[in-house]
């Protein structure tokens, strides 16, 4: 945190001489009223001092509007990233598990296939020799050791 005077010498530095003249003004408007003292110059000089004050209400209301933007800004980036960016990164990664589920799914319905149609295979040549067997049983029992 900065100290006191180092931010007024900030703010001092900002500042045009219009900004400290209308704020000299306002400042001795005010005292003025403050005491009490009406009359003449005096009360033009409050007048002046009303004018200044606005004058400075102005420029402080442009710059804080720029700094309420800045910050606006910025929350806007933000609720744009929560609306829009991470329902859509978490859509993504959604597919992303979607499709390899499928894959892995795929491919388990394909190795369950193949071992199927391979069981198959030796099923038919198992009930192939037997049939051979069958037909010549002299030869089934002479192989017997």
């Amino acid at each position: 945190m900065k100290p006191f005077f180092a931010s007024l010498k900030e703010i001092r530095g900002r500042l045009s001489w219009l900004d400290l003249t209308a704020t000299a003004i306002a400042a001795a408007g005010l005292f003025l009223e403050l005491l009490g003292i009406n009359g003449g110059p005096f009360s033009f000089l409050q007048f002046l001092a009303v004018l200044a004050g606005l004058y400075l209400f102005v420029r402080v209301i442009g710059s804080w509007r720029s700094k309420l933007l800045w910050s606006l800004r910025n929350r806007l980036i933000v609720a744009y990233l929560f609306i829009a960016v991470v329902p859509i990164l978490s859509i993504l990664t959604l597919v992303v598990l979607a499709a390899r589920i499928l894959y892995s799914q795929l491919g388990a319905y394909l190795l369950y296939e193949d071992l199927h149609h391979r069981i198959e295979m030796i099923a038919d040549i198992a009930e192939h020799h037997t049939g051979r067997i069958g037909a010549h049983p002299r030869r089934a029992i002479a192989r017997r050791p």
